[in-house]
């Protein structure tokens, strides 16, 4: 009887993972998918034998399902890179339950949940930090389908949701399990703990709206256009001439009755190489000039690959694996104007065994004999060193390129230095039709919301849009789509409270994490000096 409540409890636990995520978006679940985990942590037995590794291979057997009902959809790229990263992700995930219960055990039961949801915030943040990062799960992320719910991300971004999310898990089971549902102050702290933070972002919504309409008002309305060009890349972007690729684009151009100040395309739109000093003098950068028609108020963003001659390479050497670092790779976007030369952006956020071998002397043999192959070139792509806006007559703008949409600190830095509004360039024709591009799509709300930006997103495939600084889509194309979306976004210089100070929740969760290990090695030699 026992096994099959906790078989139960880790199924129910699944089960509200996945429905409250993204596409399912049943997101008030997502305040109770650990309750049945601390419920299975107080009703084990600590006679078990080898208890801890079977409470630990419960965890990860439960995280690894809910993670691979989510993001499985990496597979349709990578078999490999989908099934490792489910893999990881749940095993520190399970690492972060298993020490906390190890807390427990030495503090207590009420610094158990102090210590949890400190540690698991902090886990968020280090799995956006280190060379296999991947943050896809980081569980303020769910409120993307709710952003009604958070629109004071504004001050501080998706870890503000985490936070929300473990204090809530943690009152509801208390209230379930301890008090019974009894009336008391602490059952309507409970309940104001969940309900306020909703509370709060309708009040910003209401009153925020009248800086919209103001904003409105002001002369820095830039007209945009956002191309699809729906090219599918496991069969027609790769192999169909760029020559063709452009003339679909001009064709749609031409057909735009839309005065536009700024045309948007996706990510490695230009996937062949393009050598940067000399990226005037090809005939396809030309082209793109063409279709400016003389007009130095237009401009052009898009993707392209690009390299730099690698200077530290050796000519002399004949070695076929050390000419292919003759040049340094990028996986750029490009600004085309008429009145200068093209500025170039590279991206810096890259994708781990995709576009940079992780922890080389760890990863680096495999990864070469069998690289993780998710479009165009594979292995370690440069990337740029510093914080780079493009400039233009309307304003400064960044442009985040496919993963680095996902870094919410990382974004925050280019409108710390002066970015008045958001591009973001993907494909994320990879995935093919599943839960992948329309979660990445809406995790571009989030960046909207903290830090109250228009965005224009072009993806070849889908979904592009334009959304407005509280996140809502105000025009979009749907996935499979091949066309043309217009838009009027409005430059501004607000910089939040987030924007100016980062992921400081995630921080001061890692500081108080530091404190309780340092109490616990305190405490230890004391015991053994005794």
């Amino acid at each position: 009887m026992n096994n099959l409540r906790y078989i139960f409890s880790s199924l129910l636990s699944i089960l509200l993972i996945y429905f409250s995520w993204i596409p399912n978006n049943y997101t008030i679940l997502i305040f109770f998918i650990f309750i049945p985990l601390f419920y299975l942590i107080d009703n084990f037995s600590r006679n078990t034998k080898y208890y801890y590794f079977k409470i630990f291979l419960i965890f990860f057997i439960n995280f690894f399902v809910a993670n691979f009902l989510i993001t499985s959809w990496i597979i349709k790229a990578n078999i490999f890179g989908g099934i490792f990263a489910c893999f990881l992700n749940a095993f520190l995930m399970s690492c972060v339950i298993f020490i906390s219960l190890l807390v427990k055990n030495y503090f207590g039961n009420n610094h158990f949940y102090l210590f949890f949801i400190f540690f698991w915030i902090s886990f968020e943040y280090f799995h956006l930090n280190w060379d296999l990062s991947w943050p896809w799960l980081t569980l303020g992320n769910v409120f993307s389908s709710s952003i009604n719910w958070i629109q004071w991300y504004e001050y501080t971004g998706v870890f503000g949701g985490s936070l929300w999310i473990l204090l809530s898990n943690v009152t509801i089971y208390k209230l379930l399990f301890e008090l019974r549902f009894r009336i008391d102050l602490k059952l309507i702290f409970g309940m104001l703990l969940i309900t306020l933070p909703m509370l709060i972002s309708h009040f910003i919504i209401f009153f925020g709206n009248f800086d919209y309409l103001n904003l409105n008002k002001k002369k820095n309305k830039i007209n945009i256009s956002v191309v699809q060009p729906n090219l599918d890349p496991y069969h027609t972007k790769f192999s169909l001439p760029l020559t063709s690729q452009i003339k679909i684009v001009d064709s749609l151009i031409s057909l735009n009755n839309f005065n536009s100040n700024i045309i948007l395309l996706p990510e490695n739109f230009l996937h062949k190489n393009f050598l940067e000093s000399s990226i005037d003098d090809y005939l396809l950068t030309k082209k793109f000039y063409s279709l400016l028609k003389n007009d130095s108020n237009k401009y052009i963003v898009t993707g392209v690959t690009t390299s730099q001659i690698n200077k530290k390479f050796n000519l002399k050497n004949n070695n076929q694996e050390l000419l292919n670092e003759r040049y340094n790779i990028f996986n750029s976007s490009m600004l085309i104007n008429t009145n200068s030369n093209p500025k170039i952006y590279h991206k810096s956020k890259l994708v781990p065994g995709a576009e940079k071998i992780p922890y080389p002397n760890l990863f680096g043999y495999f990864l070469h004999k069998f690289p993780i192959y998710v479009g165009g070139l594979v292995g370690n792509y440069g990337k740029n060193d510093s914080i780079f806006n493009f400039s233009s007559k309307f304003g400064k703008f960044s442009t985040m390129i496919c993963y680095e949409s996902v870094y919410g600190e990382f974004v925050s830095k280019f409108i710390k230095k002066g970015a008045n509004w958001i591009f973001i360039m993907t494909n994320d024709g990879w995935w093919g039709n599943s839960f992948g591009h329309i979660q990445h799509n809406y995790y571009a709300r989030l960046r909207a919301i903290e830090n109250r930006k228009f965005i224009g997103r072009s993806a070849n495939t889908g979904i592009s849009c334009i959304i407005n600084p509280f996140g809502k889509e105000i025009n979009s194309l749907s996935y499979d789509t091949l066309g043309i979306i217009n838009g009027k976004i409005y430059s501004n210089n607000k910089i939040t409270f987030y924007a100016k100070n980062g992921d400081f929740i995630a921080k001061f969760s890692f500081i108080l994490v530091l404190i309780y290990i340092f109490s616990y090695l305190l405490n230890t030699t004391n015991n053994f000096l005794r």
